[in-house]
Parts: structure tokens; C-alpha cells; sequence
């Protein structure tokens, strides 16, 4: 019997052995995914709130935006700026403005916002009217002095002034031209959909921004 029983825990062994072995060569490697989230030992507690510091920064930085500055700037084009930006900082970027810009038109103060037409009318663009304080044909983006929006008048806006429109692009804008320079002056805004690729829907959208004069 006792020669058994050392029979029986030697099995025993062997087979706990063997079960270990099996287990270290067949099963995955395992480790508690917390231990994955770890830091290397190397890493200090500066070095951490570093990383955190960069991650914030990072993340309350504003979105970079663009806006097209045209008319009577020196250096009119696209220029990518903070969101947040002041019309004047886009202006600088421009070149400023040119000798023939007619200034007072434009709200200096002013947040530009992410695919903006900023015009700076030229001074042949002022009305007599009003001491000259509104423009006809032009449009800047802001409202002018007495609070009231600008409207494009469609018989004398030139093509970038057209492109501020919602939806018209430079194509559609030089089919507008066209269209006057061939057949004369529009009598009313609704003689734009006269114009190819201008139908009920588009005109809609600008009905409320146009003139004709």
C-alpha cells in the first residue's frame, strides 16, 4: 500500500508538470490591460504632466481658417488665419489697403469666419448719396454704418463682388457679366434667372443680397 500511494503522488507531479509546460508554451501571453496603460518605469511625474500640459494646449488651440481678401487691397488672395481673427489682421496680410480703397466701408473690428469674401470697395464705388457712407455694386461682408446690410447690384458688381453670393461661383458670376454686357442692364432682380444656370432655386438663395440700380 505505501508503495502505491508514492505511485500515486508521483503521477500526480508528473502530471502537474506537464500541465504547467502546456500552459507556459500554448497559451496566449496575458497581461491585465492595465499594465498596458503603465508608464515606463524611466518616465518621471514632470515628464507625465508635460505630456498632459501638451495634450491641453493642443486641443484649446482654435482651428485654422481661410478667407479671401479681393478689391482694393495690395496683395488680394487666400489667407489662412486663427479662427478668431479681426478684419484688420487679414487686411495687414494683404498688403493693406490700396491708395484708392474707400476704408470707412469696412468694420475693422470684426471676426472673420472660415470661407469669408472680405471686398474692400474702391472709392469710385461710393454712392453720392449719404455723404458717400454706402456703397452701390459693393459688399464687404458687414453691415455699414446705419446697421442695414449692403446688397450687390447685379447691373455694375464686378465678378469677385458676384462670387460673395451665396452659391455663385466664379463661372456663374462671369455668365452674369456676360449676360448685361450682351443684352444690357437687368430691369428687375428677377431678370437673373434669365442668366444660364441661374433657375428659381438659385435665385432664392440671393434674392435678398442683390439690387438693381
Amino acid at each position: 500500500m505505501h508503495k502505491t500511494n508514492k505511485l500515486i503522488i508521483f503521477a500526480l507531479a508528473v502530471l502537474i508538470c506537464g500541465s504547467i509546460y502546456y500552459m507556459s508554451d500554448y497559451m496566449p501571453d496575458y497581461r491585465p490591460e492595465s499594465m498596458t496603460e503603465m508608464p515606463d518605469a524611466g518616465t518621471t511625474d514632470a515628464e507625465l504632466q508635460n505630456g498632459k500640459n501638451d495634450t491641453a494646449l493642443q486641443e484649446s488651440q482654435p482651428e485654422l481658417i481661410y478667407v479671401y481678401v479681393c478689391g482694393s487691397v495690395n496683395e488680394p488672395g487666400v489667407y489662412e488665419v486663427r479662427e478668431g481673427s479681426r478684419v484688420h489682421e487679414l487686411i495687414a496680410l494683404a498688403g493693406g489697403f490700396a491708395e484708392d480703397a474707400y476704408t470707412l466701408s469696412v468694420s475693422m473690428a470684426k471676426t472673420v469666419t472660415d470661407g469669408q469674401t472680405l471686398y474692400v470697395p474702391h472709392l469710385d464705388e461710393a454712392e453720392d448719396d449719404v455723404a458717400g457712407s454706402r456703397l452701390s455694386g459693393s459688399v464687404t461682408g458687414d453691415d455699414d454704418i446705419y446697421g442695414q446690410k449692403t446688397k450687390i447690384n447685379i447691373n455694375t458688381a464686378s465678378v469677385e463682388q458676384l462670387m460673395t453670393l451665396k452659391g455663385i461661383g466664379e463661372s456663374r458670376a462671369r455668365d452674369i457679366v456676360d449676360y448685361r454686357t450682351r443684352n444690357g442692364s437687368f430691369k428687375k432682380t428677377e431678370d437673373v434667372m434669365k442668366v444660364s444656370g441661374i433657375k428659381e432655386a438659385a435665385y432664392s438663395k440671393i434674392k435678398d443680397d442683390i439690387c438693381v440700380k
